[in-house]
């Protein structure tokens, strides 16, 4: 009985419907790997920009047909309009990729959580769903922690837009009900994960309030663990990234590396692609890349500067490297105060962030040894916890039990 249940798994063919996000695909590797190295096929939609990431990970990189996935990114800066904005993207690819979904006759989906469409699809198709979450897991405990931490709308204009954005929202979301006589996603999903399994890119001790994840429907396989080898060097300097999507004009940007260095001496600064201001060209002191092998330059560093994204957060804690943390999104301040709480960093808001408290939080977490060994205590925890192979385990389960 085992062997035709290991069989008939390990031959699954798996519908990864993700994001065109480097926090959302890159987090996800170490799991689609060992997917992969048991023999299941993995289709994975994301975006063009992300596919070599993706055929690294042994699965099959594929594009949506709906042009709209593509803006995403730029959606998610209209955080207010943001379940609108993918009630109306799971419309568009129910719209323009679904025959191709069903086509392809996947075993199982495994959506991105804002991925939302994924629900439709995994409800339309008749097979069982797996949401894939590359933030801490959310439930309305944990979300108190957050506007606990400042994640509040920022205005009475941003408030009334958000009201009305999900009474757009539910309408439409009725709408697609009526027409593919499936329930799909709630317009909080893409907050509060409803499938049969949720998949944790962070680790139990890492997670607030874990004793809330307890159930089989939760499974923490931790972030992707780093191949490199450990340097023995001294770590020196400072390195400085803000992601990808949240960096305003670059100004953000360059008044943190000028402000850096002046206690560093050094900054290695990655603009996530993004072009910066003339006047931080002449500074020696800052080295700037559009991209950096972020895990190499954090084993160089004596201290990361960062938006405070889960991915890269832990990618600092594995190479024991202490951080200030500047969240500009509501989950990233989640994620700031729970590194902060547990001594590994210093967080600053968005409305506190100038050169002065720059350079006083830089001050302290060099100059304070309990940081590193903070971060160097929970990166070995987040080493001894991960595991991509159980997080496999519990997707071949949730599938052969569905």
């Amino acid at each position: 009985m085992f062997s035709a249940y290991a069989i008939g798994i390990c031959m699954a063919r798996a519908l990864f419907l993700s994001v065109p996000l480097h926090g959302h695909v890159r987090p996800t590797r170490d799991v689609v790997s060992a997917l992969v190295r048991r023999g299941h096929t993995v289709r994975y939609f994301a975006g063009a920009a992300l596919d070599d990431v993706i055929a690294a990970m042994g699965a099959e990189p594929s594009a949506y047909r709906s042009a709209d996935v593509g803006r995403l990114p730029a959606l998610t800066q209209e955080l207010p309009r943001l379940p609108l904005s993918m009630m109306e993207l799971s419309a568009s690819v129910l719209a323009n990729d679904l025959d191709e979904f069903r086509r392809w006759a996947p075993d199982y989906v495994i959506a991105d959580l804002l991925a939302p469409w994924g629900y439709w699809v995994a409800g339309l198709l008749d097979v069982p769903l797996v949401v894939s979450v590359p933030i801490f897991a959310l439930d309305r405990r944990v979300a108190l922690d957050a506007m606990n931490a400042g994640a509040r709308p920022a205005s009475v204009r941003s408030t009334l837009t958000k009201v009305g954005a999900l009474w757009t929202a539910r309408t439409l979301h009725r709408r697609l009900v009526r027409r593919y006589g499936v329930r799909g996603a709630h317009i909080s999903a893409t907050a509060f994960p409803h499938a049969g399994l949720q998949v944790v890119y962070t680790t139990r001790t890492l997670q607030p309030h874990n004793e809330r994840f307890a159930s089989p429907g939760w499974t923490f396989a931790g972030p992707p663990i780093p191949t490199l080898p450990r340097s023995s060097a001294s770590p020196a300097g400072a390195y400085l990234s803000l992601g990808t999507v949240f960096q305003g004009d670059g100004v953000l940007l360059s008044t943190c590396a000028s402000a850096i260095a002046d206690e560093t001496g050094h900054v290695v600064l990655s603009t996530g692609g993004k072009e910066l201001p003339q006047a931080l060209s002449g500074d020696t002191r800052v080295h700037v890349t559009r991209f950096a092998d972020q895990n190499a330059e954090l084993e160089r560093a004596a201290l990361f500067v960062t938006h405070a994204g889960l991915g890269g957060v832990q990618e600092s804690l594995l190479a024991g490297t202490p951080m200030v943390l500047l969240p500009q999104m509501p989950e990233q301040l989640l994620v700031a105060s729970r590194i902060e709480s547990l001594g590994a960093g210093i967080m600053l808001r968005s409305g506190q962030i100038t050169p002065e408290t720059l350079r006083s939080a830089v001050r302290r977490v060099l100059s304070e040894p309990s940081y590193r060994a903070a971060a160097e205590r929970l990166g070995a925890t987040i080493r001894s916890e991960s595991s991509a192979e159980a997080g496999v385990n519990a997707i071949e389960r949730f599938v052969a039990q569905s």
